[in-house]
């Protein structure tokens, strides 16, 4: 199996070695502000275009580090550009970029194995699982855009994919501490630690409450409460932004289309957000959460499969139904894909896998839309990557029924599928 793994990793770099890494320039640039004391112009941004910064010191900062791409405006709490000041203060950014490309598939082969590892248990018997996960993982378009821009959201997943293996070791601290980590850059993953709290996980939900109190305190005390008030800002900004461009791909922005049908879809013009849809993308995570909370609840004894079902629910969930998740985000689905192939060769249920490839092809060019060279065809879905989520989603829920179904029945598979 490790060849595999070191195959995706040293592949990787080496066909995307070239990659402008427009996204990390973000964290770059922001970062080269906090070190020339320039604060006020870390989070600055375009007032009609989410993706321009009209910044004379950000264009001074790229040319100086030898950034040639197309820089994005910063996001992202300062805690984490405080972090990244040994690098962004002494490297280039050309060997920046090559490490965090490195850092991003080595962070998504650990997905891969983690997840094997929690509720594969084949994984580790059968090398040709893992290959086969790591071909479909390689092929699909969110991982080549992910790469190209090379963002930071790997390396953010294998933390919350950490918390959820340190929980299940019972490591509550330290799985509350991670994913308070991911969450802080991220946010969406914070909907693990409702599922923790509804499904009784109180210790790690506990220390991802006090973590996240340590970090905004950490955050106010290195980086003072201009830095931290400008980000709160920015949060309330992004909450209320409507983007139906071609790489947001989620429920908001196909919703968008029918809203704002004269707005360019390969364009990022900033467009209002209805609080309607707001509030429907946001219930419909909740709602997600508490299903898989119920259906997690209703189980007769500890089971490996369901746990990784309901886990894959809400990590697919609060991809899909955040007002923004860009199409780089959707390289999560590689966990409910696995899982669901798996359970699908388990039960025998035929169906079950080709709905899954089905839903794995709507990730992968021509069907999926090329990124990195968004030309559609006759065959592009253009919002392919919500609609799997979506369909793969709607999976997973017919899997947890019909596993709480047979823990009722007394149906037990194999010994493994028990006891997680």
């Amino acid at each position: 199996s490790i060849i595999f793994y070191i195959a995706f990793v040293l592949g990787g770099v080496v066909l995307f070695r070239d990659v402008p890494g427009d996204d990390l320039a973000s964290s770059y640039l922001a970062c080269r502000m906090l070190v020339e004391g320039k604060d006020e112009h870390i989070y600055v941004h375009h007032p009609e275009y989410f993706h321009v910064v009209d910044d004379p010191e950000w264009e001074n900062a790229a040319q100086q580090a030898g950034f040639t791409g197309f820089y994005h405006p910063y996001v992202q709490t300062p805690l984490w550009i405080w972090i990244l000041q040994p690098l962004c203060g002494s490297l280039s950014f050309p060997a920046f970029n090559l490490i965090f490309l490195v850092m991003g598939f080595l962070s998504l082969a650990g997905v891969v194995l983690i997840a094997g590892v929690l509720w594969i248990p084949r994984f580790l018997e059968r090398p040709i699982l893992v290959g086969t996960a790591l071909l479909i993982l390689g092929l699909m378009t969110p991982t080549h855009y992910t790469a190209f821009l090379n963002q930071t959201q790997p390396l953010f997943i294998l933390m919350a994919m950490l918390a959820v293996f340190f929980e299940s070791r019972n490591r509550p601290t330290l799985a509350g501490i991670l994913l308070a980590i991911a969450a802080l850059v991220k946010i969406t993953p914070a909907a693990l630690a409702l599922y923790w709290l509804l499904t009784r996980r109180y210790r790690p939900a506990i220390s991802f409450i006090l973590s996240s109190a340590l970090l905004a305190v950490l955050t106010i005390a290195l980086l003072g409460t201009d830095i931290a008030t400008a980000f709160t800002a920015e949060l309330r900004r992004i909450s209320d932004v409507m983007l139906v461009a071609y790489n947001n791909q989620s429920l908001a922005a196909w919703l968008g289309e029918s809203l704002y049908p004269t707005a360019d879809i390969f364009n990022w013009q900033i467009l209002p957000l209805p609080s309607s849809i707001k509030i429907l993308s946001w219930g419909l995570l909740g709602l997600v959460v508490l299903a898989a909370a119920v259906v997690y609840k209703l189980r007769s004894a500890p089971s490996r499969r369901l746990d990784a079902i309901t886990t894959a629910m809400v990590l697919v969930a609060s991809t899909i139904f955040a007002p923004i998740a860009w199409s780089h985000y959707y390289v999560i689905l590689i966990i409910p894909i696995i899982i669901l192939l798996d359970h699908g060769l388990r039960t025998r249920r035929c169906w079950l896998i080709a709905i899954t490839c089905a839903a794995a092809m709507m990730n992968i060019w021509p069907i999926a839309l090329n990124q990195v060279e968004p030309n559609p065809n006759s065959l592009t879905i253009l919002r392919g990557h919500f609609l799997s989520g979506v369909l793969l989603l709607g999976l997973l829920f017919v899997g947890a029924i019909s596993l709480i179904r047979q823990s009722r029945m007394g149906i037990v598979t194999t010994a493994a599928d028990e006891g997680g």
